[in-house]
């Protein structure tokens, strides 16, 4: 693999695990130490934030680099929280961690899918999920549903979940979409 798609590749990693994370259950702001003054590369971290920031694919993440028990960098940089009002990232903010099984195993296994051409990011999600309504799901996207941007709402009342995908769809069906794919986030 070439060295800018690794790139690219760390870059959509960050962005994903950011985006999916909300205030929860883990400080990532708790630290033994103090930073020491930013390496040369902490600039090309900042720019790939903030251009996925304002290209609307994340309100904010933290960024936090370390090596054993020292803290190489760390730095918030965005929103945590867009409604029901702003609020600026810190780098002690909280953040839940029943996300992470979509960043550490979904979100690799289709970038790998699609890296081998059997998905398409960008196809609407009925292209998989056929029990989904087409018409009302056109604009959502895989893309969209690993960034949170898809308006799919956050997970149902913990009394209409389901162990299965089959059960759990008519849920979310009913439930309708938050906002028009792409203009918001979840």
């Amino acid at each position: 693999m070439s060295r800018p798609r690794r790139w690219a590749r760390t870059v959509v990693g960050l962005a994903l695990f950011a985006g999916t994370l909300s205030a929860g259950a883990m400080s990532v702001g708790a630290a033994s130490s103090t930073p020491s003054p930013a390496p040369e590369w902490t600039a090309a971290v900042d720019t790939a934030v903030r251009d996925a920031i304002a290209a609307g694919h994340l309100p904010g993440a933290v960024v936090l680099v370390g090596q054993g028990d020292r803290i190489l960098y760390r730095k918030a940089l965005g929103l945590r929280a867009v409604t029901p009002r702003d609020e600026p990232m810190t780098v002690d903010t909280i953040f839940d961690l029943a996300s992470l099984t979509k960043v550490l195993a979904t979100a690799p296994a289709i970038l790998a899918l699609a890296d081998d051409g059997r998905l398409d990011l960008d196809a609407p999600v009925t292209r998989y999920l056929r029990e989904l309504p087409a018409a009302a799901y056109r604009e959502v996207t895989l893309r969209r549903l690993l960034l949170h941007s898809a308006g799919v709402p956050n997970p149902p009342d913990p009394r209409a979940r389901t162990e299965s995908l089959a059960g759990l769809l008519p849920v979310i069906v009913r439930a309708g979409l938050d906002f028009t794919p792409g203009t918001g986030f979840t």
